[in-house]
């Protein structure tokens, strides 16, 4: 009976140089599946930056750390941000100087501080190749904030310049939404953090991904 395998995307599949799926990845996932195991993805990131990766031969999609789960291109699961303290974060994010990305499920919408810290990446990796610089910059842009039209919300990324910013900002978000306040991997290091609504987490998702499926917790694997 095949397995059902979960792995995540940022240094697991892709390379953190250049953000591609080695070779050897992409042999031994197409090799798993054609000997009948079902693949997915789990990560942090939203749908709108995996584009690359459906090319994969996954099943399904578990999103935005959990908020989300997508089933052979269709949403099964959503745990949103409701419209009012999705603008209240936004005007937050503004008061304390912060950087904030809102991630839907097909489009994101950026702020000034979060931009430039996008643009900022993408010089980076530019030196890597412009293709590394192309894909970080499908996975951090967005639309303008200023643009952002009560679509639906999975997810925000915050960042932070000051220890005083992470301060005002955790006093003051909406005490109903779940903040995890971490040090950023990519980039200049700024402190960030994610906020999603309470209870999302990636295991929450994959044991109630694997009900759905009638699959034993037993008979599914993480990889990351």
């Amino acid at each position: 009976m095949g397995k059902y395998l979960f792995f995540d995307v940022d240094r697991t599949l892709l390379d953190s140089r250049d953000l591609t799926v080695p070779h050897s990845a992409e042999t031994a996932l197409r090799m798993a599946a054609a000997n009948g195991h079902h693949l997915f993805l789990c990560t942090g990131r939203s749908v709108y930056s995996l584009k690359e990766l459906k090319e994969l031969p996954i099943e399904g999609i578990i999103f935005c750390n959990g908020a989300g789960i997508e089933l052979n291109g269709r949403v099964i699961r959503s745990r949103t941000i409701p419209e009012e303290i999705v603008r209240k974060t936004i005007e937050l994010a503004e008061r304390s100087r912060s950087g904030l990305l809102v991630q839907g499920y097909e489009r994101a919408w950026s702020d000034p501080i979060s931009t430039a810290r996008t643009e900022w990446i993408i010089e980076q990796k530019r030196q890597i190749s412009e293709g590394a610089s192309q894909r970080v910059s499908t996975l951090l842009s967005g639309e303008p904030i200023s643009s952002y039209d009560g679509s639906s919300v999975y997810k925000m990324d915050v960042y932070f310049e000051k220890e005083a910013d992470i301060e005002m900002f955790r006093r003051e978000i909406d005490p109903s939404m779940s903040f995890i306040c971490m040090l950023s991997t990519m980039g200049n290091r700024r402190n960030g953090g994610e906020i999603t609504m309470p209870g999302v987490n990636k295991g929450g998702a994959l044991k109630w991904l694997c009900t759905q499926l009638g699959a034993d917790e037993s008979d599914a694997y993480g990889f990351g």
